[in-house]
């Protein structure tokens, strides 16, 4: 599932501006996709 967040990050690289536009982008998937709760243990953990 991460392969997903990592590509979303990867389109806009090297662009600062787009940044942090493109994490909420890719964070919205993942919440609908419903991966939320395994991403929330990866971070509890990390």
């Amino acid at each position: 599932p991460y392969e997903q967040l990592d590509a979303a990050l990867a389109v806009n690289e090297g662009d600062p501006e787009n940044i942090l536009g493109d994490f909420n982008t890719a964070l919205e998937r993942v919440i609908a996709s419903g991966l939320i709760p395994e991403i929330e243990t990866k971070w509890l953990k990390s």
